[in-house]
């Protein structure tokens, strides 16, 4: 009796049973989150101010929101509207400031829960397209959440803006699917919602319009009256939200003519030829980072890479690779193979940061590959699987797979760490982009910064002479580094080795005269010693080449006072005011000219500015 009731009550699980399990997808996500969990109290690192720590919209909370969608990307850090409109992302940190107040780790924390929350989105959405190899789609959302090249995108707060760009771009598939299937108009809805909410995370989420017809062709048996309805919203949609940003901001033209070597590479190619060969050649080393992703850097700027021509075989090479990947891609998908969507969701979504059609402030990064990697790893994963597991070397492919995803999260654990500080982050590029004069010059900047810090007169003369080896090593890379030499100078001025500060200094204004940060620290040098008319000079040639520079007036202003004509010091402290009203020296010096002359109008003025 008890034999027969436990047979009725038992039940028979097959392979397919186990991997329909509706509690696996948080067993996924607990497995993400316990992965990524070592970055929980990393500091800010890189830009990470600029978009929080020190963004004066994000401070002020919920206060900030309508500044937030009034103004660009980073005008609450530099009060320049800049080309980039992410409103979004920013609107996450104001909310996130407004309850933790500016807690590196709580940021975070949030930053792998949002992680894990689009990879979750990520693997109901393959799921559903693979409802009958629900294995198939573990292996795609396991490797694609482990990739070790995601740890940019998960370790730097700043890379916020890319997983809010995911995570809505896969909702916004998964919302037309589910309306495709059902043809339910709330879908749809949703489908457009989370489309805008991608675009105002990050623009270039409007490349997935390239695919979007695309997707209707292959999951859905709508005629191309219907397809092209639909993919004309969401293409509205985008020609709508780039003309908005065109008009909202005036700068977002010129990158290209504005854009400085030291940012990327290809700016220094001779020729368009040769421009062309170096991107292919760049574009090369993203294929090798996407299968062997390691060793990784936070910069691959000048001169990590070389400028090539057309004879080298690396270019040659990944141009026919990524021509191939094309071609492949509408073969395959004409035939409604799942591969062909994952390749083109790969070319559109990279199509943007491969410098190919427009310019980017970056040679190589790897955030770029981290929402197309999606499209890639499916596509690949999906043809091996075509290939091998419907043989006797199903259980090897398997087995590979389980491999792989270890070994990927090892290297992801691994490279967490090296994200904790500036420091930990520098040290560590230094063994891979060596190369790199961005590299070393950040090097140097995190010694610089701890002889600052430090009270140790032996220790502070270490770090500077560190500080100043790494900089000049910057300068043997990239000759042109002005910012190098400028801080050669700094290092040298707290030091107190003035002469050589001068002259670090100098060698910056022989390359650009105008420099403004090596004229202004100069002409303080200047004035320090007794050279008022030197220092002077200093300030006028500054100005002359930006008049708008706070520093510049603020600081012959000071000359002027002392020369005692606190009127025509005032007259340049406001100017100075008016173009920085944050300059603190400024203000102090305007209130004490302002009680030399007894000016109460100024005194009220400016006694709570």
């Amino acid at each position: 009796m008890a034999n027969n009731k436990l047979k009725k009550t038992s039940k028979v699980y097959t392979k397919s049973d186990i991997w329909k399990n509706k509690y696996l997808p948080y067993l996924f996500v607990f497995y993400i989150i316990i992965l990524n969990s070592n970055t929980f109290k990393h500091g800010f690192v890189l830009d990470d101010d600029i978009v929080y720590s020190k963004n004066s919209f994000v401070l002020k909370g919920f206060n900030g929101i309508a500044d937030i969608f009034s103004h660009g990307y980073l005008y609450g850090f530099n009060k320049i509207e800049g080309q980039t409109y992410r409103p979004i992302t920013l609107l996450s940190f104001a909310i996130e400031n407004q309850f933790f107040n500016k807690s590196s780790s709580a940021s975070h924390v949030i930053q792998v829960l949002l992680y894990a929350l689009a990879c979750f989105i990520s693997l109901k959405l393959l799921l559903e397209i693979f409802n009958k190899t629900p294995l198939l789609a573990y292996i795609i959302a396991f490797i694609f959440a482990t990739h070790p090249i995601h740890t940019e995108v998960v370790a730097n707060i700043k890379s916020r803006d890319e997983i809010l760009s995911f995570l809505f771009i896969i909702l916004t598939l998964r919302y037309l699917l589910k309306y495709l299937n059902s043809n339910k108009l709330s879908y749809i809805i949703f489908s457009i919602i989370t489309f805008v909410l991608a675009l105002l995370s990050k623009e270039s989420s409007f490349t997935i319009v390239l695919v979007i017809p695309f997707f209707i062709y292959l999951f859905s048996s709508n005629n191309l009256k219907k397809n092209t309805i639909l993919t004309s919203v969401f293409v509205l949609l985008s020609v709508s939200f780039l003309v908005f940003r065109t008009l909202l901001f005036s700068s977002v033209l010129g990158i290209a003519d504005k854009m400085d070597v030291i940012n990327n590479t290809i700016v220094s190619a001779g020729n368009k030829s040769d421009e062309l060969a170096t991107i292919f050649y760049i574009l090369a080393y993203y294929l090798k980072l996407l299968i062997i992703p390691y060793p990784l850097s936070y910069d691959y700027s000048y001169n990590f890479f070389p400028i090539v021509s057309w004879t080298n075989i690396i270019s040659i090479l990944s141009l026919l690779i990524y021509v191939f990947i094309g071609v492949f891609a509408l073969i395959r998908i004409k035939k409604k193979h799942i591969d062909g969507f994952g390749f083109l969701f790969f070319l559109a979504l990279f199509s943007l940061s491969t410098n190919v059609f427009v310019k980017i402030g970056a040679t190589l990064g790897e955030r770029f590959l981290f929402t197309p990697s999606f499209g890639f790893i499916l596509a690949i994963t999906y043809l091996l699987w075509n290939k091998f597991c419907n043989t006797k070397l199903n259980s090897k492919f398997i087995t590979s797979a389980f491999f792989v995803v270890l070994i990927f999260s090892v290297l992801t654990y691994q490279r967490n760490k090296e994200w904790k500080s500036n420091f930990t982050l520098f040290e560590s590029a230094l063994s891979v982009a060596e190369n790199s004069s961005r590299v070393q010059a950040s090097m140097a900047s995190e010694y610089r910064r701890m002889a600052e810090q430090s009270d140790n007169d032996q220790l502070k003369s270490m770090y500077y002479e560190k500080a100043v080896d790494y900089y000049q090593k910057s300068i043997n890379i990239y000759p042109k580094n002005i910012e190098s030499y400028y801080n050669i100078g700094v290092c040298y001025q707290f030091w107190g080795k003035m002469d050589l500060a001068k002259n670090a200094y100098q060698m910056s204004l022989n390359i650009i005269p105008g420099y403004n940060n090596s004229l202004n620290n100069l002409g303080a040098l200047y004035y320090n010693n007794q050279q008022k008319d030197s220092a002077r000079n200093c300030f006028l040639l500054s100005l002359k080449y930006d008049s708008t520079n706070s520093t510049a007036l603020s600081n012959l202003g000071a000359i002027i006072q002392n020369e005692g004509n606190y009127t025509e010091a005032i007259k340049l402290y406001e100017k100075s005011l008016f173009y920085d009203k944050s300059n603190k020296s400024c203000i102090s010096n305007l209130l004490k000219a302002a009680q030399m002359i007894n000016d109460t109008i100024r005194l009220q003025k400016y006694q709570n500015y």
